[in-house]
């Protein structure tokens, strides 16, 4: 039955969203809302890693999550650097709610990994890769973007469950990435609140990996590299050409709209 499911929001993710992807111009970028919006993002769609020689789209430089010198914020109140995380550690997962570290999705502490960095009008800082999904407040609902479609202006959700308006937006590489996983599929990093998925809609990557959040120890592979049911889902996100896909309207997250 989860299969089935998992199979079927794949097949209308394709169907509602893959449509849109290239509708923008070059150097603006879609809403979610059918929109494109032009000149407000300082990120440069550039192929830092190369392009893949028949899609003509850009190779990932590390598929990645975060930097290992990113933060969290455990439950006894204490900071910790994502590569110093330990199966079992009590992790902030949004405003008020902790969640034990479950394991990796993915972690190569040696590969050279192109960040996006946001700063925020309060002065926290968060770097991620350009697929990973973060939560924006749009009006009174809160949306998953694309790290890489976030714009200026654009609001990101603080540690309190208040908005933070993005002030500037930057990018860099550095060597390794780490991607880790909590039951409820996200993470307070840096103080700003994120997906622990990248490159799927939030709600299918949910979905897609409970099995993963149910029986990490079977699931999520050795301590280094993917697992091969990651490695699986992956698989058949590209085969069906999901995987970094626009994310369409019936994505959106609107949970956690009290607390927000």
């Amino acid at each position: 039955m989860s299969s089935l499911l998992i199979f079927s929001l794949l097949l209308l993710f394709m169907w509602s969203g893959t449509a849109a992807e290239n509708e923008c111009s070059p150097g603006c970028f879609p809403d979610g809302n059918g929109n494109c919006l032009c000149g407000k993002s300082v990120y440069k769609d550039t192929c830092t890693c190369g392009e893949h020689p028949r899609t003509g789209k850009c190779n990932p430089c590390g598929s990645g999550c975060f930097p290992g010198n990113s933060t969290v914020h455990l439950k006894s109140g204490q900071l910790k650097k994502m590569h110093e995380l330990k199966i079992g550690d009590q992790v902030m997962t949004q405003a008020g709610s902790y969640s034990p570290f479950i394991g990796w999705l993915d972690i190569k502490p040696d590969q050279e990994t192109e960040f996006i960095s946001f700063q925020t009008s309060s002065q926290f800082t968060i770097s991620m890769t350009r697929t990973h999904l973060v939560f924006v407040k749009k009006g009174e609902k809160m949306i998953t973007k694309y790290a890489k479609d976030v714009l200026i202006s654009d609001w990101l959700i603080n540690k309190n469950g208040k908005a933070e308006e993005v002030s500037s937006i930057s990018k860099y590489v550095e060597r390794g990435f780490y991607s880790p996983l909590t039951e409820p599929g996200t993470l307070v990093v840096n103080n700003l609140l994120t997906s622990c998925y990248a490159s799927f809609p939030h709600m299918i990557a949910h979905a897609a990996l409970y099995p993963a959040r149910t029986w990490p120890s079977v699931f999520l592979g050795a301590e280094y590299g993917t697992g091969s049911y990651v490695n699986f889902i992956k698989t058949l996100g590209s085969l069906f050409d999901i995987r970094n896909a626009v994310l369409p309207t019936i994505f959106f997250v609107d949970s956690f709209d009290e607390a927000y």
